[in-house]
């Protein structure tokens, strides 16, 4: 993401781009919390169930 920054506009990703990116990124830690490696559930009075909330990107709007 450090492209992001850069001083040449014309070498900054797009929104489209960024969007892959991001899309990728979710869905790599999407695999972590699904079926094929559960998270074990600790039951206690002190803590909840703790669970993986990932949002879907596709519905942004470029500018």
């Amino acid at each position: 993401m450090k492209e992001c920054w850069d001083s040449d506009p014309n070498k900054r990703p797009t929104a489209t781009e960024l969007n892959e990116k991001i899309q990728n990124i979710l869905f790599i830690e999407s695999d972590n919390c699904s079926e094929n490696n559960p998270t074990k559930v600790i039951k206690s009075s002190d803590i909840g169930p703790i669970s993986c909330n990932l949002q879907n990107l596709q519905n942004l709007q470029e500018d």
